[in-house]
């Protein structure tokens, strides 16, 4: 018996979508450099390409056209056609002209993106960078509509807004930050229990002690974490450096990653992973919320020490003992707002549902006083004993609502 070939169908050579061609980073910083390829390899937080800069009249990006298809032959002869091919699309943003398919800068500045992968469609824009030596009695506080870069610090009691990034070389402490883009903390932050920094995407820091800090994406750390309160979307990363995590709490969407957690004193560390987008979203605000009934009651307890004074020295008025009265009830009014945000605070964390691909990840030692915690209904891990000096992992089991701590 034989057999002979009557018919045969050949399939279509598929056609390419369309792609831009970018000719600058477009996403500089979706995660930290690493100082080699090698697969134990360090986050270099001195590569950060901090601003993707360009000149007026500039060539920024272009349309790649797809590439056609060859269509098939099926087994009659007839025509195969594959899918249709996505066009990729450009779109000018503010200070940027679109001609013939490509963008071009009409001024100096930072270039800024808004990519959708899915679609292939980007819109770029060029922002205005600031450049100040710092900020304090002289500037007032800042609020910005591009990127600002303080060679200096932002001295207490002072904030520092923008709608690009913010980039300050020196450290800072008891400050309001808030960026649309990412925050960068050359110098790190010491808070006192009373600095706030928020970004919408990053934070990057040398170190951090006493600082609330929310990333709608990441936070990276290069030195230590201490007594601080963190806050991301989806990563919290401390390494290149000690990569220590100390005291405080820290909130994460899907993962953390520290050589160390805890230290030999056996602060309270809490940990808490899996936080979904909305969660992350409603604990920001509240964060804010406490960081603003947290300064007016501060600004408060201040003005009533300064008639206490006065009346010891004997000069005190009519009018201050009337302020006096007044400073008092706002005191007990902004003490109790607070002491509820807390409370909201703490219910919100206890009834979070985990993401389930969560994990925490450490390459040194874990300490105990260490708590873990991944949601609602599922019980704690704690470290009571002993330090555990090997690296290690905290997951969710893939079944039982239980934690597992792995090793190795």
């Amino acid at each position: 018996r034989h057999i002979y070939t009557i018919a045969k169908s050949i399939e279509p050579v598929l056609a390419t979508n369309g792609r831009i061609q970018f000719y600058f980073d477009p996403f500089p910083r979706a995660k930290p450099s690493l100082i080699d390829d090698s697969p134990n390899s360090r986050v270099d937080f001195k590569k950060l390409n901090v601003i993707q800069s360009c000149e007026a009249d500039q060539l920024l990006a272009e349309i790649i056209a797809p590439e056609k298809e060859k269509p098939g032959i099926d087994v009659t002869g007839n025509p195969i056609y594959g899918p249709q091919p996505t066009e990729a699309k450009l779109e000018a943003g503010r200070n940027t002209v679109l001609r013939d398919g490509q963008i071009f800068s009409s001024t100096s500045g930072q270039v800024k993106i808004r990519y959708d992968e899915a679609s292939i469609q980007a819109k770029l824009e060029i922002i205005e960078v600031l450049e100040v030596e710092k900020i304090d009695y002289a500037t007032g506080n800042v609020d910005f509509h591009g990127t600002v870069v303080v060679h200096d610090t932002v001295a207490d009691g002072f904030q520092l807004r923008a709608k690009g990034d913010i980039i300050i070389e020196n450290t800072v402490s008891n400050a309001v930050l808030q960026a649309e883009g990412d925050i960068v903390l050359l110098g790190g932050a010491v808070g006192r229990g009373l600095g706030f920094i928020e970004a919408t995407t990053d934070v990057y820091a040398k170190f951090v002690q006493e600082t609330t800090i929310s990333a709608g994406h990441g936070i990276y750390i290069e030195e230590a974490a201490i007594h601080s309160r963190l806050m991301a979307g989806v990563e919290v990363i401390l390494d290149g450096g000690r990569g220590d995590l100390i005291g405080g709490s820290t909130l994460s969407g899907k993962l953390l990653i520290a050589n160390r957690i805890g230290s030999k004193a056996e602060p309270e560390t809490k940990l808490t992973l899996g936080i979904d987008p909305e969660t992350f979203r409603r604990l920001s605000e509240i964060e804010q919320e406490i960081d603003h009934n947290r300064n007016n009651l501060q600004k408060v307890e201040q003005h009533r020490r300064h008639i206490e004074d006065l009346r010891k020295r004997g000069n005190v008025s009519a009018n201050d003992d009337e302020t006096y009265s007044k400073l008092i009830s706002l005191e007990t009014k902004f003490a109790t707002v607070l002491q509820n945000l807390k409370k909201q605070r703490e219910t919100m964390q206890a009834t979070i549902s985990p993401n389930r691909e969560a994990e925490i990840r450490y390459r040194d030692t874990v300490f105990p006083n260490v708590e873990v915690s991944f949601g609602l209904g599922i019980r704690h891990y704690r470290i009571d004993r002993r330090p555990v000096s090997i690296p290690g992992r905290f997951a969710l089991d893939s079944v039982e609502n239980t934690i597992l701590h792995s090793y190795g």
